[in-house]
């Protein structure tokens, strides 16, 4: 006769008994399917209450260290506890620009970032591969505007032949007299004007200041539209310039035409 036979009939095909090989067996089936439900975890459903999820959510954090639950967001002190763990510096300085080769950083530009990364909640590492990617495409890009600028730089070159560098002192000249715009005088001096544009620059530098020669700048310039103190500042230069009072001076008539045309312009 079998031990489970010695059983009331409700018993011999209950769970952990009916396949048991004996009595003790299993009574540390039973014991074992005990413990594992004082474990194991019920998931929370709709019905329940906002006291039993805290509980809930504890449990697993006590016993799963390694998880981390996304905070509400207006839990500042959960949101902290997130950032910590997700590797978030509590300092802006402690984010790391990483060094790329033939890339120079601007300190501000890094500051203002670590700045944004900090709001953004971004750990460490992810804000050294954000600006990796970011100084990688940099190098990049430079690699293509220079490219571009020596493609333009030898079109123009083609375009000018010999005259190249004399066209382009012409056109640098005319911008620094004329009081040309940062924006535009960067575009020359970089190499970025299209060689249409400097075939126009060039065209508007010729007819205010005439043919490259030997002469000094101010000698090339003719009066433009000028302001009354304009004018009076211009009369100044003129009267300080020795070359007015000598008649022996071959740039005494030029200098005597201007001084009528700026008086003239004074005088409005």
């Amino acid at each position: 006769m079998s031990w489970i036979d010695e059983l009331p009939a409700e018993l011999q095909a209950a769970p952990f008994i009916a396949k048991a090989e004996s009595a003790a067996d299993a009574l540390g089936k039973i014991q074992h399917a005990a413990d594992y439900m004082g474990r194991a975890v019920k998931l929370p459903t709709e019905e329940t209450s906002d006291e039993d999820k805290a509980k809930f959510y504890q449990k697993i954090a006590d016993g799963t260290p390694d998880l981390v639950r996304i905070p509400d967001g207006e839990d500042a002190d959960a949101l902290a506890a997130f950032n910590t763990k997700f590797g978030v510096p509590e300092e802006v300085k402690d984010y790391e620009a990483p060094e790329v080769k033939d890339w120079d950083w601007d300190s501000d530009y890094v500051q203002t970032l670590r700045g944004y990364a900090k709001e953004a909640g971004m750990n460490k590492r992810q804000f050294t591969k954000f600006m990796d990617a970011l100084a990688t495409h940099g190098v990049e890009q430079d690699e293509v505007d220079r490219l571009n600028v020596d493609k333009v730089a030898n079109d123009l070159k083609k375009s000018w032949g010999a005259a190249y560098e004399d066209r382009m002192t012409l056109v640098k000249q005319w911008m620094a007299l004329s009081k040309a715009p940062p924006e535009l005088t960067d575009l020359v001096e970089s190499g970025n004007m299209t060689p249409d544009a400097m075939e126009w620059l060039h065209e508007t530098a010729k007819k205010f200041s005439g043919d490259v020669g030997d002469a000094t700048d101010k000698d090339k310039l003719t009066p433009g539209q000028l302001t009354p103190l304009e004018a009076q500042e211009k009369i100044h230069e003129i009267m300080n310039d020795p070359a007015y009072f000598d008649a022996s001076n071959p740039r005494q008539k030029l200098l005597i035409q201007r001084m009528a045309k700026y008086q003239g312009v004074a005088m409005q």
